[in-house]
């Protein structure tokens, strides 16, 4: 490698390293947003509705979007596209006091469908931008500092609702974005050929791609299931959260919220690492967080308040980022490129939201249910946990299988296959969840 490419590369290392801190201080500083503006201007017995209108739009979004993913490649979609998204909180900035009711809807649904498409194409150019051992050096720099990114964008975001007032926040998501799609063009220079359009689109689609892969159909039902039981966690928070909690201190409240998830997801990250891998092997990392809500939403049957409500959703959070996505990302290795192009999105977000469609219809169902609701909802909590712990044995068997296939056809390189409880599988870096 010629010194001007080396000297290239280790920019391109630079801007997605930065741009990766970034990424996740948009996710932590719209989801603050979001929430805020939304409990703040409507009641949370609209969230399910909610909910499925950004399941129905994500429905069309994801369609469009894999299909334009898997022609153009990530490095000629996602630049601009952030580009545009930042435009979007800025006019949403101008007109909140306006209409804020309607710009609230339009804010939601932007950082529930536009921001998870956005994400995800930021790791999936990460997986076509560098080679394999290259990839593996730079991910993991970037999960590394990700959390903290995000703990300054949650902390960024309550100085600057205090400082001048809630609406600002828009205006710091308007520049992040912006400034991750002119970090995004630094990472990708040069390569824009290499990760375009790919020579042999796959056959018949995403439909026929989730067909023939049980896979990605396990993938898929395994994370919808995952995404309504997180939904109806999200539920039970932010209701213990309205009734307690006064709308002009919503933006400090959930800015202290994600600041400790944040803190407390550097230091999971910065001692343990890839050992949930080693200690547990794919599986068994995975099976940590539906385990772990089992016994919170048992605890939360017993004590009901808003800091247990806080304390689950925490966890959710934080096991997701963190066991959860360690073992959910190395699901993707042995699939074809093409099938992955169009696969991830479809699992990412397509999947995820059609889980929160699912999750609404349980809320509204177990609303118009005369007794306890939040002990129904705790119960279904459990069941859908108990759900998530079958699909991911079942994966984790398609996993080895899926290796064990491609090594006798030649497609992948060897790679050992540990245990669902392996003591020590350490071969993958993983991105924090997007949701």
């Amino acid at each position: 490698m010629t010194p001007n490419n080396n000297k290239q590369e280790s920019a391109s290392i630079f801007f997605a390293t930065m741009t990766g801190m970034m990424v996740i201080g948009n996710l932590y500083a719209g989801k603050i947003a979001r929430d805020a503006f939304f409990l703040a201007n409507f009641d949370v017995t609209d969230l399910p509705k909610m909910m499925i209108a950004t399941a129905i739009v994500s429905a069309v979004a994801v369609l469009s979007f894999s299909r334009v993913l898997t022609r153009l490649g990530p490095a000629l979609v996602i630049p601009p596209l952030y580009v545009v998204s930042g435009s979007l909180f800025i006019l949403q900035w101008v007109l909140m006091p306006r209409m804020p009711g309607i710009v609230t809807v339009f804010l939601y649904l932007q950082a529930s469908v536009l921001t998870a498409l956005l994400i995800s194409g930021f790791w999936s150019i990460a997986n076509e931008r560098w080679d394999p051992y290259t990839g593996k050096r730079v991910m993991a720099r970037m999960v590394a500092l990700n959390t903290i990114g995000g703990l300054i964008c949650a902390a960024a975001a309550n100085g600057i609702s205090q400082w001048i007032d809630s609406r600002a926040i828009l205006m710091l998501l308007g520049a992040l974005h912006v400034s991750c799609g002119l970090g995004l063009l630094q990472v990708v220079r040069g390569r824009r050929e290499d990760m375009g359009r790919l020579k042999e689109p796959p056959k018949g689609g995403l439909f026929a791609i989730f067909k023939n892969n049980i896979t990605i159909r396990r993938m898929a039902t395994m994370m919808l299931v995952f995404s309504a039981m997180v939904g109806l966690v999200d539920y039970l928070f932010k209701a213990a959260l309205q009734e307690n909690v006064s709308a002009e201190n919503l933006v400090t409240f959930f800015s202290y919220f994600y600041m400790v998830i944040g803190i407390c997801s550097t230091v999971l990250q910065s001692t343990l690492g890839n050992k949930a891998l080693t200690w547990f092997g794919v599986g068994g990392s995975m099976v940590v967080l539906p385990f772990a809500l089992i016994g919170g939403a048992l605890i939360s049957f017993v004590v009901k308040s808003l800091a247990t409500a806080t304390l689950l959703r925490g966890a959710t959070a934080l096991l997701s980022q963190s066991f959860f996505r360690a073992g959910f990302e190395p699901l993707f290795t042995p699939i074809p490129k093409a099938d992955k192009r169009a696969s991830k999105t479809l699992i990412d977000l397509g999947a995820d939201r059609m889980g929160d469609l699912v999750g609404s219809l349980i809320i509204l169902t177990l609303l118009a249910i005369p007794g306890p609701t939040t002990d129904y909802l705790l119960f279904a909590i459990i069941v859908l946990c108990m759900l998530m712990a079958m699909f991911i044995f079942a994966l984790h068997r398609g996993y080895v299988s899926q290796l064990a296939s491609n090594l006798l056809s030649g497609t992948e390189e060897e790679e050992e296959v540990k245990p669902i409880f392996s003591p020590d599988y350490t071969h993958h870096t993983y991105a924090p969840l997007e949701r």
